[in-house]
């Protein structure tokens, strides 16, 4: 027996979870609030009990846990930001691949890894970091699912963990990020591609290393480029941020599922990208890469607490601000 298997399968405690039971025990939840999770409303500790029967990970043993932020939400009745405490599903990253590896062995999957590569700045992938003073600007990881590739890639400056210098004032990466960067951005990066292999039984569930930075404080402005090269960095930043949004791309997908967060429904949509963007928006056709990045940045600041892993780099132009949507320069 494996020690994912606790939570549904060990007897003789009263905290194990049944594969059966469908709302915590007294003794359960006294245990919950033991660890820090006893104002959590019933339905969010309702989706924590599924999550956890359906992984086999045992939430009293650490091996799955739910942490609560503060968050600003947008109420579209009164049309005001109000804050709560929004709750996310995490694990560590053994507690990905145990429950990816009972999935496949479940379903008869071949489940295998290509090598682990990082790049720099520069774009080169590489097989091995060796910059010891450098971070990686990112990594990737491809799982292979019977012969099929899902690849996940992970970008430095999205997940590294930060903390405020308290001489320098400077945002600086935390003792992990600091000591093994190529490490923890591999380990992000690989539960990307594992959740794309295996989306039904890690949805919902986030790793610890990719949620971290939810908590980063915002950080500085970064200086524009300047010169031809710059001037020409613009120029196609501007022809990418006007391009029409595609329906089907993933910074499309990334916008409706904010909006659904939020609660904002179909027909206030186009009105409040109009807002955001600071002109009336009458046809969805008209919506452009530009206008749904500023959305999705406005969108994520509303609930303070971003998900990375659904919207890739690429889907940002070059040499737009991801925050803003501005073309930089």
């Amino acid at each position: 027996m494996s020690t994912t298997d606790l939570a549904t399968t060990q007897t003789g405690s009263g905290l194990v979870l049944q594969a059966d039971q469908d709302r915590w025990t007294p003794q359960q939840l006294a245990a919950l609030r033991q660890i820090g999770i006893e104002n959590a409303p019933e339905g969010d500790l309702a989706v924590f009990m599924h999550v956890a029967q359906r992984t086999g990970l045992d939430p009293f043993a650490r091996q799955i846990h739910m942490i609560g932020r503060k968050a600003s939400v947008w109420d579209p009745e009164t049309r005001q930001t109000r804050y709560e405490t929004r709750y996310t599903i995490q694990t560590g990253i053994d507690g990905y691949r145990v429950t990816a590896t009972r999935a496949a062995n479940a379903a008869g999957d071949v489940l295998e890894y290509e090598d682990t590569q990082w790049c720099g700045p520069d774009g080169q992938w590489v097989d091995a970091w060796v910059d010891p003073i450098n971070p990686p600007a990112a990594a990737r990881v491809v799982v292979v699912k019977n012969g099929r590739r899902y690849a996940g890639t992970a970008m430095y400056a999205e997940y590294v963990q930060t903390y405020v210098d308290r001489q320098t004032k400077e945002m600086k990466p935390n003792s992990m990020w600091a000591k093994m960067p190529a490490g923890q951005l591999a380990k992000c990066a690989e539960a990307l591609a594992l959740r794309r292999a295996y989306p039904h039984d890690l949805a919902a569930l986030y790793t610890d290393d990719e949620m971290g930075q939810a908590d980063n404080q915002p950080t500085a402005p970064q200086p524009s480029s300047s010169g031809l090269a710059g001037a020409r960095a613009r120029q196609r930043a501007e022809q990418d941020a006007a391009a029409p949004l595609e329906p089907s791309s993933a910074l499309a997908a990334e916008m409706f599922r904010l909006f659904d967060e939020l609660g904002i429904d179909t027909e206030a949509r186009l009105e409040y990208v109009g807002d955001a963007v600071g002109r009336e928006i009458s046809n969805p056709a008209t919506v452009t890469v530009g206008d749904a990045t500023k959305v999705v940045a406005v969108l994520r600041s509303r609930l303070e607490e971003p998900f990375p892993d659904t919207v890739d780099a690429e889907t940002v132009p070059e040499g737009v601000n991801a925050e803003t949507g501005e073309v930089q320069g």
